[in-house]
């Protein structure tokens, strides 16, 4: 999308003693035009996230995401004003009327993570995130949820580096984060913005888009001579529903993928051979059925 926005670039932290505890922050913020062919044209995503250290390796992010104006919608000062205090009836009106002119489609996110090192040259970074669509008594609900666990270190002492990943997203909405009613077809959904939190057609954020969960397993190893090797487990359940606007399948697909790729520097570029088996295919994707391909990119230096 089209975007101008502005980054901290130093995450220094403050020098006065009360706001010095929060410890390096980072803070971004962009505004980006969407597609003309969608159900509100032309409308305007505006995305701002403030990231802190308050505790050595424990970082926090929090995020908000806006999507608002667009052809036919109010684009005023009103309108701008009432989504970034979005409170109450500002942001999730309760009447017709309400509705009509609520000011835009807003989400916003919590991320938390925690390094720690686990017996010599090992370490663990733990990690968790909710997005939320809405607010009861100031208080986020309706979650969706990602957790993450990576182990990583040196292997031997010539510099090679050793990693193994494992996580787990879910975009199915539940009242408490992990916990609580689920509810379908909400997260990616608005019922004015009908296209939703999509630009030409593809999901922003989850790759797999609305009520899809995705388990993966990651190892790398990268060794001194800056070659690396990977080896990739996924397993998708997509649309557990089966209904929708899912960008990659309106049927409910359940599916396993694995996924090899070595890669390294030849002197004249940089080649990746990469392997690919899945149980099953997306027919939006081009494939249907049971597939297996195979990669080869040589980037040539010039």
């Amino acid at each position: 999308m089209p975007s101008v926005g502005l980054r901290r670039i130093e995450p220094k932290a403050f020098e006065t003693k009360w706001l010095n505890w929060i410890g390096p922050w980072q803070w971004d913020m962009f505004l980006a035009k969407m597609e003309e062919d969608r159900e509100i044209s032309d409308a305007l995503i505006v995305g701002m996230r403030l990231s802190f250290e308050p505790i050595k390796n424990f970082e926090v992010g929090i995020s908000r995401t806006l999507q608002l104006c667009g052809d036919g919608r109010p684009c005023n000062f009103s309108s701008w004003t009432r989504a970034l205090i979005s409170i109450g009836d500002l942001d999730n009106p309760t009447t017709d009327e309400g509705r009509l002119n609520e000011p835009g489609n807003q989400l916003a996110n919590l991320e938390l993570s925690y390094t720690l090192p686990i017996g010599k040259n090992t370490y663990v970074k733990m990690y968790a995130d909710g997005t939320t669509e809405d607010l009861i008594f100031l208080i986020p609900y309706k979650y969706t949820k990602l957790l993450g666990l990576s182990f990583y270190g040196p292997y031997g002492e010539d510099g090679s580096q050793w990693r193994l990943t494992t996580e787990y997203t879910d975009t199915v909405s539940t009242l408490v984060w992990l916990l609580g009613t689920k509810e379908l077809n909400l997260i990616y959904e608005h019922h004015i913005y009908k296209t939703g939190y999509r630009y030409k057609g593809r999901s922003l954020g989850n790759s797999l888009d609305n009520d899809s969960k995705l388990l993966s397993v990651v190892a790398q190893f990268q060794n001194s001579n800056g070659w690396e090797y990977t080896a990739k487990y996924h397993r998708a359940n997509i649309n557990i529903d089966g209904s929708g606007k899912n960008s990659i399948s309106v049927p409910n697909k359940k599916l396993n993928i694995f996924e090899a790729s070595v890669q390294g520097d030849m002197g004249v570029g940089n080649l990746k051979f990469d392997l690919r088996y899945s149980t099953d295919g997306i027919p939006a994707l081009g494939n249907d059925g049971s597939f297996t391909s195979v990669g080869v990119t040589w980037n040539i230096r010039y």
